[in-house]
Order: structure tokens, then C-alpha cells, then sequence
């Protein structure tokens, strides 16, 4: 990646991080998930309202570091008013596209979460990235069953 894209990333980590968007309680929620990464202490709730299999709202709560609660933000712009599906399909895209090597392809449709790409070349930060996504993916999995 080349600097100033790596720094354009960084600032829309930072900007996430600082001003989180539908950071809070959900207080009409119909699933919610908490995931705990113990090695780092980040610590995340996503809460969903789910309407007719679409992702009528999404917020999280929580604490952890600049990643983590940029990751969160991110994930809430994405996934609202998206079909359970889509979301299963935009969130395992994201991981692998997150676990790959850093010289690999940018998958198509994954739009501003490009910004979290930088954790490629940083594996023992992926965990902090990835933790709001598989909190999600478990809402959806449950919501599906």
C-alpha cells in the first residue's frame, strides 16, 4: 500500500474512532451479541433490530481500542437496511479479505471498509478489527436458524 493511502485509511480510522456513528444501546433491538477479545480487552456489543430479514437498524456499544470501535462504526454505516444475506455475504468477504496477504485483490463491494485493510499487514491486530464483524455474523447465523 502505498503512504498516502495508507495514510487516508488511517485518518478515516481515526475520524471513526472519534466520532463513532450509532455508538449506544439499541433500545428496540431484537438480537444483540457481545464479544470479548481477551488477549487486547476490546469489548464489543452489536445490537440489531431486524425487520422482515433486513437490518432495519444497527448499533454497537462497548469499548476497545481505535480499530475496534472504528470497525464498529464502519459495520453500522454498511449493514443498515441490507438483507440477512447480504450482510453474510459482506461480512465474510470483510474476514477473508482481512486474513489475506496484503499484496491480494480488494474484493468488490466492500466500499469505505477498504479502510480497515491495513490490519493485513499487522496479523496480531486482525482480532481487533474482525471482533464487531463476527459478533454480526452470529446475530445473522442465529436469525437465520
Amino acid at each position: 500500500m502505498n503512504e498516502a493511502l495508507a495514510k487516508l485509511y488511517q485518518e478515516v480510522i481515526l475520524t471513526h474512532h472519534r466520532k463513532p456513528h450509532h455508538f449506544g444501546p439499541l433500545p428496540d433491538a431484537t438480537q444483540q451479541v457481545r464479544l470479548v477479545n481477551p488477549l487486547c480487552g476490546d469489548e464489543v456489543t452489536i445490537a440489531v433490530r431486524i425487520d422482515q430479514d433486513t437490518i432495519a437498524a444497527c448499533h454497537f456499544d462497548g469499548y476497545g481500542c481505535a480499530l475496534c470501535r472504528a470497525s464498529a462504526s464502519l459495520l453500522t454505516l454498511s449493514v443498515r437496511g441490507q438483507s440477512l444475506e447480504a450482510v453474510r455475504a459482506l461480512g465474510h468477504t470483510l474476514l477473508t479479505f482481512l486474513q489475506a496477504d496484503p499484496a491480494s485483490q480488494t474484493p468488490e463491494g466492500i466500499g469505505d471498509l477498504i479502510a480497515l485493510c491495513g490490519v493485513r499487514e499487522h496479523p496480531s491486530r486482525r482480532r481487533c478489527a474482525t471482533l464487531p464483524w463476527e459478533a454480526l455474523l452470529t446475530i445473522v447465523d442465529d436469525a437465520t436458524e
